[in-house]
Parts: C-alpha cells; structure tokens; sequence
C-alpha cells in the first residue's frame, strides 16, 4: 500500500470515444480531448445528456470558452444547468484579462448555493491579485461558508492591512505573521504578496521568512527573496540554499563570528535529510546562541530525528529548551510540540547504533493555532545578537572556500565523533519514557491540545507513572466516557465497560422521502455517478449545513437509499446527540466478506474496519496515487498478489471490481500480517506504509515497547492516524458482529524488537 490516499476527484475531459459510441455530436467528436476522471462512466453507460455535462466539465478544465459556449445552452432546464453558467463564468475568471462581469450575473442568479460561494472564492483570489482589495473585503463579507484556501487566508490580511487606517496595525501584523509561519503553502500567491508586503515595510525579517519557506521544502520562492539583497550576499544565500552542507563545511572556521540566522537557516535545511551532521554543526554553534535561537534549530533538529525514530531526538529536544514553539515566526510550532512528546514516549526504545535510512516526512498539516497567551516576545530571535539581517560576511566566506575540494561535505573536525551531550550512548538511555518531560511538553501546548484526547490520555498516563495515579485515574474516567479510539483505551484500563451507544429510533420516513427529493442532493447524486466527486461532495456538504441531529440522521438515510455508503457515515458522524452504528458502520456484501475471509482464517470486522478507512465503501474509487477500490490496491500490488495465489484471467482493468477487489486486498493483508508475526497493529501499519517501513520502525527497537506507544510515535502522521482509526474500526465492528473477547489492547500487543527478514511483498 502506498501512503497519502486522499481521494482523486481531479478535473478531467472527455475523450474521443463517447463520440465512437454515438454519444456526441459529430462535431464534438472534432474536439480535443483529455484524459478520463477516474471512477468517470464513459462509453455505452453514458446517456447522451451526461456526455453533454462531461464534455462541458472536460472544457471548463480546458479554459475553452467556445466549447462551452456550445455546450451550456444544452444542459438549459437540467438539474444540473447551474454548472453549466458555473463553468462559464468560471473560465471568463481566468481569462487574460479576467472578465467578471458572468460572475457578477452568476452570484446573483444563484446566490446562496454552493457554486456562488466557490465562485466567490475565485473571484476573490482574482481581484486580491490585482490589488483590487476595497472590491475585495466587500464581497469577502458575503461568503456563506468561507474557504479553507491558504492564499484566500493570506489575502485577507493582506487586504486588511492594506485598508487599514492605523489602529488595527499591530495586530493585524501579528496574525500575518503567525500565519506565514504556520500556514501549510507559505510560498504560494498570496502569502508571497502577504510576506513581500511586510518585508518591504520592515515589519517581517528576511531569515523568519526564509526559514518558514525551508521548512516546506519551497525552494523557488526562497529563491525570489534572493533579489533582495547585493549580487554577492544573493550569491552566497543561493548557494546555502542549493548546498546547505557544503556551505556550513565552508563555514565552520568562522560559524562562531559569522551572524547566525544564516548558518541556522543552513542547519535547518541540512535537518531534514542529515539531522545528525545538523546536530554537530549545532553542537559547535550551542554556546553562543541565544534560548530563542537554540529553541530554533534544536526543535528542528529534534523533529527530523523524531520523524527518522533517532534515538537521540528526545535529547536533542531537550537542548531547544522551554521557548520551543514560541513567538509569532516559530514554524510548526504545535506540530513541534507533538513530535517532541512522541520523542518524550519513545525515550530509550531505540538501538543508538541502529543505522536507518531516513523515514519519509509527515504530510504538511494545517494551520496550527496561536501560541498560549504569556509566551516569550516574538520578536526576540529577530532582534537577537548574533542574528543581524546582513550578509556582509558571505561573500569573503565563499571565496575563501572556493578552491575547497568539490567532494567534500563536512570538515574534518565536525565529522569527527560528537561529544557525549550530543550522542547518548547504549548505557545512557532510559528505559522507557521520560514522563516528567512528557508532562511538561503537554503543559507548554495551546489549551486546545492539551484537551485533545491524545494528549489527555497520555498525560493521565503520565500522572500515573509518576504516582498520581488517582488524579490519572480520574483523568482516565472523563476518556472514558467517549465514543474513541482514546475512550475505549482509557475504559480497558480502568476495567470498564466500553461505551456502546444506543441504537436510536429510525429517521422519520416523511423527513427521508422530503430531503431525497432536494436539488442540492440530487445534484450531488447525479455529479457521483458521472464520477465528479470533488464537486459532489461540496453540494453534499452544503445540504447538511445548519441541519440539527434529526435532519443529519435522515440525510444519512437519504444517502443509504443513494447507495453512497461514504455520505452515509459523513452524515451520521456529524451528529452529536445520536450515535447510529448501523449508519456510521456499515457492512455490505457480507456473504461476500464471509466468502472471502473464511478459507484464510482472516477477521471480517478487522477488514471491515480497514475498508471503512482506506475507502469508505467507495467502489470504483481511484486515489491521487492510483490505489484502486474498496480495498485500495496498488496496481503492482494487485499484479503481485494475483501471481502469488495463481489468479487465472486476472485483468488490471477489473481491480475496482468488488469480489477480486475483496479478494486480492484479503490475501495481501494476510500476507503482511504474516510477515509482521500475526500482529494486527504492524499489518494494519504495514498495509498503509509498505512492510519495509514497519519492519524498519520495529528493527530498530532496543526493548519489547509498548503497542499503544508504537502505535502513537509511528513517524508518519497518516500511518499514526490510519493505525488508530483502523484498530478502533475493529473494535466496534466485532461488536456489531456480537463477536466477544476483542480489545483494543489486545490488538495492541507489545511490539518485540526482533528483526523481521525482508521478503519480497511490496
């Protein structure tokens, strides 16, 4: 399995064929055309009026205005008419010059829907871009339910700045500031203009947005900032930029003299690849940093160890001190924290010899929240000594090098061994985790972390360990009473009963049969069966806005009889007063299921679970890295696995079927639970991130670790929630299948450090 499966809902074209099944006008057929959607009908199961909406989608994607043209009168009177206007309006946006004037008629046509807010929202990005921001912050008001883009976020502060007559100045600043750090695209339009805005007014450093711009690996707009500065200094960032441990080799004799924000920029972006060469450049730095500074790039040093499992990351976050993860241009700064309390759990359960190649990164999270009130100064990095904005060093410190040999790295004295403050050795490490940091660390998080169930329940293990342990106890009985992976833990350890909902009354059948026939609905069911998910989902997701339990409750009724399984357990998961198991764990084709899980001995409620997370019971579902069906199967690995138990007439162009879907996913996941020694928490683990991975995490242990503490420092943030979700699944969906003696805890046995032979399984 590969990681990252949101689900592809890309935009996509039509091609020439609907016009060999006779489905298109001639002269459609003429046209140019484009890859077909994923999941998308075509052929002879496309109606001519649906081949119509696709090929009017497929020159929406194209920009082509005349196609359109042609098109939209066409679906005049459908219930899908206002995509066509839509569409239309859309790409006049996007014309050069932009022409708004359809998007003026089209919001007041359709004011109030789903599409006039998306529209907006485009039109928006189009006028902040040309700077018209009094025409901006006016229709911005109007936005019904807002927008999670980064560059609409960016935008408006920028626009608020812009408008602002002085009094809001400084806090508008600080919320630009806070978000540059933390947004999740700092390098796209807005923010650039947002950063470049405050830059060229002296209100926001050059290094604070360098190293936000290096933390997301966006080189090319870190890049731009290039033209900032003297043709030499240009030169010099350039080159740390491209070559962070060459520049910090050439460094090295004068990186105590040299100002700081470079050479920490340098270690920052060397952390990601080569933490432990970052850490001895900082070793050698550490005395003459300020706590600001050394909260900086210990933090990062930390996190890239904690991502690689490192068994020195815990104490390099040590070395970061109290002020990690505050002031306004700290980047990640709550992701920070996570990260250096999972180092905190982890403490000694690593080999310190063990050699491992580099993990792969957690996926960019996004915004996080403000820092707790009573922190540090935020500008206390900027205006440090040592941290100066010039660059006037640089240039010497390049010439110098210039005939240093290309080859060369590191110098000598840095790749010598790193003193023992550095490297804990065998005999150092704890074993077992460092509770009292623990409890520090999540005492240092926002209040909203810190009540966050995770956090919540490991600091109530904490409390524990430390003698506390009726005050964790009772911590422990508040989790409990939850509905959650954190809930059900708490409930096992304390010898409770989990939590089992009620099943409530049925939806009432007049209030199902009246949302059914709604358009905003039918519009949604209408898009999923031509396979344009993206904007199903959104009129889905409309339709349930301000609806109270009962409404939710019918709406995921409504989605049952739609056959959309997945909008059934979006909708009951929105209620707050009812808890419908049957709604929010379904489970189809369950002659289907026994068939296939029976001859390998495999649990039907842990394949249930793990089809609820990976897919959700989406057929024909394609993901943006091509895994394919309800079990979400890699083609290679469907290739594989259909050679290993001897498949005959296996065609790639059936894997979304759902009989060798189901079956082809069964036989893999028995595989890798084999390989990972029966242990549903190393397979579920496995099938997410690849075998090689989790026998990677489970070589490297030092000592037997616990399966809820491997669970919660799995490196890669997706796997670390996939894990859980899937395991929690299982739990629930044994219930339902009133099958006893399934726990959670024991799904989460002990995890040994015994070396697992590679095999061949992908």
């Amino acid at each position: 399995m590969k990681i990252l499966r949101r689900l592809h809902c890309g935009l996509a074209a039509v091609p020439v064929l609907l016009a060999a099944a006779g489905l298109l006008p001639a002269a459609l057929a003429a046209s140019k055309s484009a890859p077909v959607q994923a999941g998308m009908m075509v052929g002879a199961n496309l109606a001519p009026a649906d081949a119509l909406v696709v090929a009017a989608h497929a020159a929406a994607v194209d920009g082509d205005v005349d196609r359109l043209a042609e098109l939209a009168p066409q679906m005049a009177g459908t219930i899908l008419e206002p995509y066509a206007d839509y569409w239309q309006a859309s790409v006049r946006l996007r014309a050069i010059p932009a022409d708004d004037g359809p998007a003026r008629v089209f919001l007041g046509r359709y004011a109030g829907s789903v599409l006039a807010d998306r529209l907006r929202v485009e039109w928006l990005l189009g006028l902040a871009s040309r700077g018209d921001f009094a025409i901006f912050e006016a229709e911005r008001r109007r936005l019904v339910a807002g927008s999670d883009d980064p560059q609409l976020a960016c935008y408006t502060l920028l626009a608020r700045f812009t408008l602002d007559d002085g009094r809001r100045r400084e806090s508008i600043v600080r919320d630009a500031r806070h978000v540059l750090a933390n947004t999740v695209d700092p390098g796209g339009d807005g923010c650039t203009a947002l950063a470049d805005r405050l830059l060229d007014e002296g209100l926001l450093g050059l290094w604070p947005r360098l190293q936000a711009l290096v933390e997301r690996s966006q080189y090319t707009p870190a890049h731009r900032l290039e033209q900032r500065l003297p043709p030499a200094e240009a030169a010099s960032l350039r080159r740390l930029l491209e070559q962070p441990a060459r520049w910090l080799a050439a460094a090295e004799p004068q990186i105590e003299t040299l100002p700081h924000a470079p050479s920490l920029l340098a270690m920052v972006a060397l952390s990601r690849d080569k933490p432990e060469l970052a850490a001895r450049y900082a070793q050698r730095l550490d005395p003459h940093l300020t706590p600001e500074e050394r909260a900086l790039v210990w933090g990062r040093i930390g996190r890239s160890a904690q991502l690689e499992l490192l068994p020195q990351a815990h104490e390099w976050y040590g070395r970061a001190g109290e002020l990690i993860g505050y002031g306004l241009d700290y980047v990640r700064a709550n992701e920070t924290l996570e990260t250096r309390a999972r180092a905190a759990l982890r403490r000694g359960a690593v080999v310190p010899e063990a050699v491992l190649a580099p993990a792969l990164p957690e996926a960019a999270p996004g915004a996080s929240p403000a820092s707790p009130e009573g922190a540090p100064p935020a500008d206390a990095a900027a205006v440090a000594p040592g941290s100066a904005e010039n660059l006037s060093l640089l240039p010497a410190l390049f010439a110098a090098s210039a005939s240093a040999s290309a080859s060369a790295s590191a110098p000598v004295s840095v790749s010598a061994p790193v003193p023992a403050p550095v490297l804990a050795s065998a005999a150092d490490a704890a074993s077992g985790p460092d509770w009292i940091a623990l409890r520090r660390i999540i005492a240092q998080m926002p209040p909203e972390l810190q009540s966050d169930q995770t956090w919540a329940y490991w600091n109530a293990q904490a409390l524990i360990a430390l003698g506390h342990g009726e005050e964790g106890r009772a911590a422990l009985r508040g989790l409990a009473e939850h509905f959650s992976y954190y809930g059900r833990l708490a409930a096992e350890q304390l010898g409770l009963p989990p939590v089992r909902p009620a099943r409530p009354a049925p939806p009432l059948a007049a209030q199902v049969d009246e949302l059914a026939l709604r358009p905003g609905f039918l519009r949604a069911r209408k898009l999923y069966a031509l396979g344009l998910r993206e904007e199903a989902n959104r009129e889905w997701g409309w339709e349930l806005r301000g609806m109270d339990d009962s409404g939710l409750h019918a709406a995921a009724e409504v989605a049952r009889r739609f056959g959309l399984l997945d909008r059934m357990i979006a909708s009951s998961e929105r209620t707050r007063g009812i808890t419908d198991l049957a709604q929010r764990y379904p489970m189809p084709f369950p002659d289907l299921m026994a068939a296939t899980s029976a001859p390998l001995a495999m649990d039907p409620a842990w394949i249930y679970g793990l089809i609820r997370q990976e897919s959700r019971f989406i057929q024909d579902v394609h993901s943006n890295v091509g895994a394919i069906g309800l079990m979400q199967l890699m083609p290679a690995t469907a290739r594989f696995v259909a050679h290993r138990i001897g498949l005959e007439g296996y065609r790639p162009d059936r894997v979304a079927d759902v009989g060798l879907n189901l079956r082809l996913g069964t036989e893999y996941l028995k595989l890798v639970f084999d390989d990972q020694d029966g242990q549903p928490l190393l397979a579920s683990a496995a099938y997410n991130a690849g075998p090689a991975r989790v026998r990677r995490w489970r070589a490297s242990l030092a000592h037997p670790l616990e399966g809820a503490i491997f669970a919660e420092t799995i490196p890669i943030g997706e796997t670390r929630d996939y894990v859980k979700r899937v395991l929690f699944n299982t739990v629930v969906y044994a219930g339902l299948l009133e099958r006893s003696g399934v726990s959670l805890q024991g799904l989460l046995a002990p995890v040994s450090p015994h070396a697992v032979p590679a095999n061949e399984l992908p």
